[in-house]
């Protein structure tokens, strides 16, 4: 995990919505509020991801951040349930994590991340601090991650019930954490039992646009993952900028495809209809893999659909801004909807519509059209 972004994002996502305040539960005899699981919507499956709940034979993957975020061990002298439990201690503005990591592009769709455990908070220095347990997810399509925590201050005569649900919205995961915080200085020792880490998510591919009855699902790109060649891609003019099949640093398979844009420059997949030959459309969708490789502070590389309508000299489009996000690979998927027209011309376009270049690196690209004939 990158540390200073990581805080960033969960602090000011924490002020935003306000941290929920503190369970107070504890030796009661009511059922404790972990023994809840999140709601599974039908078609979704619910997978645990710490692997010894109770701690009973190790840590379960919890490490801290750095040397410097604290430290973690097994408690046996003072459990609170079974024959040991995960003693923590934090150090000023530290982290202490498990993480559920998933293959490149291919975790599950979640609708929820949720963290779960019994609490105590045993005691801090100096005297009044508290602990942030939060959920942490960072998703395929987003440069930073979403955190949701939950505050409990120290107490160390009560265990509290932690349930932290964040939502996801079918969003592809690329990890999770189940994430103990300190925001502030001073010095925190947390005593953690039946901690889960809990992702409601289902598999499948990526998004299709789409298809109405009568239309049909056709891609415009013969080579997705440039194995073989640049797919038909190249700059609009040699001024704008140039493309090239690489398999250097590829993002996916043996190649992907190098572009360089230059000032004001465009590069991309220009596909042309015969003369009055273009199918009747429903949409234009452009969507792919794409990393920025190198780029000027403060320039975004724009990414659009595009249409060119039979007999319509201009051209209309639907597009997206990719910022500039230390090398990590963002998912598009831009759908432009053409309302049942002709199309002559259909665009898969990256330009940068400022001075400087850009670099960029891109993968398993398509140009979807739902057409039908004329």
């Amino acid at each position: 995990m990158k540390r200073g972004r990581l805080v960033a994002a969960g602090v000011s996502l924490a002020l935003l919505i306000g941290v929920a305040p503190a369970a107070h539960a504890g030796s009661s005899s009511r059922a404790p509020l972990t023994d809840q699981t999140p709601p599974v919507p039908d078609g979704f499956t619910l997978s645990d991801y710490v692997s010894d709940p109770g701690f009973e034979s190790g840590v379960s993957g919890f490490i801290p951040s750095s040397p410097l975020d604290g430290s973690v061990g097994l408690d046996a002298s003072n459990p609170i349930d079974g024959a040991s439990s995960l003693h923590v201690s934090l150090n000023a503005f530290g982290r202490v994590s498990t993480v559920a990591q998933f293959p490149f592009q291919a975790g599950p769709f979640a609708d929820s991340v949720t963290v779960a455990g019994k609490l105590r908070v045993d005691s801090s220095v100096p005297e009044g601090k508290s602990v942030l347990v939060c959920s942490v997810a960072y998703v395929t399509t987003d440069q930073e991650p979403r955190s949701l925590c939950q505050r409990f201050p120290v107490d160390p005569s009560r265990v509290v019930d932690v349930f932290v649900r964040q939502p996801m919205g079918g969003a592809r995961l690329d990890r999770a954490y189940f994430e103990l915080r300190r925001d502030d200085s001073g010095t925190l020792d947390v005593t953690l039992d039946d901690a889960h880490l809990y992702v409601v998510g289902r598999d499948g591919a990526e998004p299709l646009p789409t298809v109405p009855d009568g239309f049909s699902l056709q891609d415009l790109v013969t080579d997705n993952g440039f194995e073989t060649s640049k797919a038909g891609f190249a700059a609009f003019s040699r001024s704008e900028g140039r493309v090239s099949r690489s398999t250097d640093n590829p993002i996916a398979g043996v190649a992907s495809l190098k572009v360089r844009n230059n000032a004001w420059g465009r590069v991309g997949l220009v596909h042309n209809y015969p003369y009055d030959g273009g199918p009747i459309a429903d949409s234009v969708t452009v969507a792919g893999k794409i990393r920025i490789d190198h780029a000027p502070p403060g320039r975004v590389l724009e990414v659009c659909a595009i249409a060119y309508y039979f007999l319509d000299q201009e051209p209309k489009q639907t597009c997206h801004d990719l910022a500039v996000n230390d090398h990590q690979v963002q998912s598009v998927f831009i759908t432009h909807p053409t309302h049942g027209r002709k199309l002559s011309r259909a665009f898969f376009q990256l330009k940068l519509d400022d001075y400087g270049t850009i670099e960029a690196t891109v993968d398993d690209a398509h140009v979807y059209v739902v057409g039908k004939p004329d």
